[in-house]
């Protein structure tokens, strides 16, 4: 019976030796046909690949990448979420990765083992791995809504001013999301295969460029340059800047070489002309007077003032240097208006003038010709409105006014600076006369036998006011001059408009009556315009009119 036994034991192992040769046979076949191929059931994102050709895995993968741009990711923050894709923060498919993982399944196993594989592959799927990456800088741009909720700028240490000198104010760390450590958990997430991929990230300190120890030597070197006075000469005159003014100067700012000692040049300049009183000269405008009846312009005269604007270099060199002395230049200041302004305005030639009487040696013509003065040689640039009361002021005692008869709330009474009403009526007819247009006027309350009927003005502070606007293209000079009987206003320009009475009617308004004036505009061109003035008179003292 134990010859038997052998033959069969060896009938065994011959089968199985020959099993196993067919199969490493099988493997070997196999394996030659699908060399460069990808591995037997085989899937990428759940899409089978197995035997595929490395082009038809490339195009395999190229489909899943453009796929998974509208992932849908979200990343908590300590200040809030954001709901995102994929492509929005920069997370893509690393395809060449993709592909390497993919077509290495099977083949990266040992010789001994890799039949092995090959026999499992024949009833199991295997998963390729795939590859992510971050691109950097479209993450920075997607995490930039949640960055900036939790983005907390680090303050850098500074120095502030006691009455012992400088000290040091610490700086305070800040705090921001990492896009280095967003990317690393995105890429984590993507590649376990988890969706959606969702991440939790957290803030990390920020330090401050600077550090407590560069802010102290600054405070130092701060006390010590403005301990002592810096004496000025400026302009030939000499002012001292009192250590506390120079500390209000000094600050700690950013330079070429760091954290450094810096002047705050700005409050220099604001506070230099108040240290250094009393000098420099206002500059004088271009003008144009005239000369008996010419116009002439006259140029206007450069003026100076505290200081050249080197001023705050000098002095920042002076007290880095540990300077006690600095001479500074006064500043030239041209005037605001030139020759070529004059020119432009065209003033050349009397456009209209008007002149009212009135009785002698009453206080009221004090009054008259101290306007009268004040408003002389105006010039209402084209397109510009007068404003009478805001050329003239409140007419005071001070500015030499006088009390003189006026009429309030249509009732005679007495006031500083009564009767001025008188030069409102005479440059209200001169601009009527000009072609002005009236930007705000009211008439007297009562008829007034020496001014024009229903073509009046009054004036008074603050309201009413007498507004002319220069509807021209050129300037207006208003000229003034009076006799100790009269006033006259003249408007001095290039002709361009010329106005007319042409027609008035009147009606009732209640207890009152309204005048309407029509006056007709005749341009250098030839056209013509209407429009209306108006009055409001009332029949006695105290009434109202509607």
């Amino acid at each position: 019976m134990r010859p038997r036994s052998n033959k069969k034991r060896w009938i065994a192992i011959v089968t199985i030796i020959a099993l196993v040769v067919l199969l490493v046979a099988a493997f070997g076949i196999d394996s030659s046909m699908h060399s460069g191929t990808v591995a037997r059931r085989v899937e990428v994102a759940g899409v089978p690949i197995g035997g595929q050709s490395e082009m038809e895995l490339r195009a395999a993968v190229a489909r899943t990448a453009d796929a998974y741009k509208n992932a849908y990711v979200k990343v908590s923050s300590p200040q809030g979420d954001l709901e995102t894709t994929a492509a929005a923060v920069g997370l893509t498919i690393d395809q060449p990765a993709t592909v390497t993982s993919a077509l290495a399944i099977d083949r990266n196993e040992s010789p001994i083992a890799r039949p092995v594989a090959w026999l499992r592959s024949l009833v199991q799927t295997r998963n390729a791995p795939l590859k992510f990456t971050v691109d950097q800088t479209a993450l920075v741009a997607g995490l930039a809504e949640v960055d900036a909720a939790n983005r907390v700028a680090p303050t850098e240490p500074t120095i502030t001013v006691n009455d012992q000198g400088f000290v040091t104010v610490p700086g305070v760390k800040g705090a921001a999301i990492s896009p280095a450590e967003v990317a690393a958990q995105l890429q984590q997430a993507a590649e376990s295969g988890a969706m959606p991929i969702a991440i939790t990230v957290g803030t990390r300190p920020i330090e401050p460029k600077y550090t407590d120890i560069d802010a102290k030597a600054v405070a130092d070197k701060a006390s010590e340059v403005t301990k002592t006075p810096l004496a000025l000469n400026v302009g030939g005159k000499s002012a001292t800047v009192t250590t506390k003014a120079l500390r209000s100067w000094v600050k700690a700012g950013v330079g070429p070489n760091g954290l450094e000692l810096q002047v705050d040049q700005g409050k220099m300049v604001a506070d230099l002309p108040a240290l250094v009183t009393g000098l420099g000269t206002p500059p004088v405008d271009a003008s144009v007077q005239l000369v008996g009846t010419t116009p002439q312009i006259v140029d206007g005269q450069n003026g100076t003032k505290c200081c050249a604007p080197d001023s705050a270099t000098r002095i920042t060199n002076a007290l880095v240097a540990g300077q006690t002395t600095v001479a500074l230049d006064l500043e030239t200041v041209t005037p605001a208006h030139d020759r070529a302004w004059a020119e432009k305005l065209g003033i050349t030639t009397e456009v209209s003038s008007f002149t009212t009487n009135h009785p002698a040696g009453e206080n009221r013509v004090i009054n008259i010709h101290k306007m009268a003065d004040t408003v002389r040689g105006t010039i209402i640039e084209p397109g510009a409105e007068f404003s009478l009361n805001g050329r003239v002021g409140q007419r005071t005692k001070e500015k030499g006014y006088v009390p003189a008869p006026v009429i309030y709330e249509g009732t005679h009474d007495e006031d500083v600076g009564g009767g001025v009403s008188q030069f409102a009526t005479t440059l209200f007819n001169a601009a009527f006369f000009g072609g002005l247009d009236f930007e705000e006027y009211q008439s007297h309350s009562q008829v007034i036998g020496r001014y024009p009927y229903g073509r009046e003005a009054t004036v008074s502070w603050e309201k009413p006011d007498l507004k002319i606007k220069n509807t021209t293209p050129y300037g207006i000079l208003i000229d003034t001059s009076y006799t100790d009987t009269s006033l006259t206003v003249r408007l001095i320009s290039t002709p361009y408009v010329k106005g007319d009475q042409t027609a008035q009617s009147e009606e009732p308004k209640g207890p009152c009556k309204r005048v309407s004036t029509e006056r007709t505009r005749t341009y250098a061109d030839g056209h013509k315009d209407v429009d209306h003035v108006y009055a409001m008179y009332q029949n006695q003292d105290g009434v109202k009119c509607t």
